[in-house]
């Protein structure tokens, strides 16, 4: 039955993406055509969980997998045309299922390597926190957006900007503890 939807669904959700790439894509600052693309992302997402679930996937579990800070990097890492680094990211730490929404750092750390000027990061935990530094590809250090999606994690993500680097700073309890440090 989900596959049968799924080849019937998935030509227009192939569509419907392109259409939400082109706003995306733009450079304007105008929200409207963002938030007209949300509100119809909104039901192909919930058409997509529906599938996944028919499918025997966990779509509320899977969203806090141990593993999904990984899986996300990789795939950006990949839609960035680079290969993602086993070593790398094989250094990701995995995600506590019991901390957050668990949807909060693969979007957070995902954001910041789309900022950068190559596919390469360092992660290091320092003064308390997981830090995720890139080097800068074109966005200002007082690019506004920085603040906005700071302020939707007040308290809890901290960003540092110097010159050509961006550091996003999480928080350690979102990730599982191991002796010796995270991961």
């Amino acid at each position: 039955m989900a596959r049968d939807l799924g080849r019937v669904l998935f030509p227009r959700l192939c569509d419907e993406l392109g259409v939400l790439h082109g706003v995306l894509s733009s450079a304007s600052d105008d929200l409207e055509p963002l938030t007209s693309a949300q509100s119809v992302t909104h039901g192909w997402g919930l058409a997509l969980a529906v599938l996944a679930v028919a499918q025997g996937i966990d779509v509320l579990g899977e969203r806090r997998a141990r593993d999904g800070l990984r899986l996300f990097v990789e795939l950006v890492v990949q839609a960035r045309g680079a290969r993602p680094c086993p070593e790398a990211c094989e250094q990701l730490p995995d995600l506590d299922p019991l901390a957050s929404g668990g949807w909060e750092a693969p979007l957070l750390v995902g954001w910041t390597l789309l900022q950068a000027r190559t596919a390469d990061w360092r992660l290091a935990e320092e003064d308390g926190e997981l830090r995720c530094e890139v080097e800068l590809a074109g966005t200002a250090p007082d690019d506004p957006r920085l603040e906005r999606i700071a302020g939707a994690f007040v308290g809890r993500v901290t960003w540092r900007r110097e010159r050509e680097r961006l550091a996003l700073g999480l928080p350690l309890e979102w990730f599982v503890r191991q002796a010796g440090g995270t991961r």
